[in-house]
């Protein structure tokens, strides 16, 4: 999503950008660079998540794969999701959670080449 239709759901939601810095007792530019996607903070993306009740993949699809699987498994109603049960390895969610990354990050990357840098 686009960082200015972020900032559109704060306002409608009566926060804003330096609400959610202010709060969470971080630089105004913390939350920007988040809001832009050029930095990563998962405490700050939950934060505007919540605050326009939006989950974090549709907000930053791929940008955080740990926090889609977390919000994923809470919107399901199993919290605990990753928590073996008896008739479950422990192996299981654990790998499914490591093909999740990498498919995200493969994603990522596959659509987004870095261009070379400068010297």
């Amino acid at each position: 999503m686009h960082f200015e239709d972020i900032k559109a759901l704060l306002r409608k939601r009566g926060s804003s950008a330096a609400g959610v810095a202010r709060d969470l007792a971080v630089s105004k530019q913390a939350v920007s660079d988040v809001l832009r996607g050029t930095k990563v903070s998962r405490r700050v993306a939950l934060a505007i998540s919540q605050r326009v009740g939006v989950p974090v993949q549709r907000l930053w699809p791929g940008k955080y794969p740990h926090l889609e699987l977390e919000q994923l498994a809470a919107s399901r109603g199993k919290a605990g999701a990753c928590t073996p049960s008896p008739a479950q390895p422990a192996a299981e969610p654990a790998a499914a959670i490591h093909a999740a990354i990498h498919q995200a990050t493969a994603t990522r990357a596959a659509k987004a080449p870095r261009a070379p840098r400068r010297a």
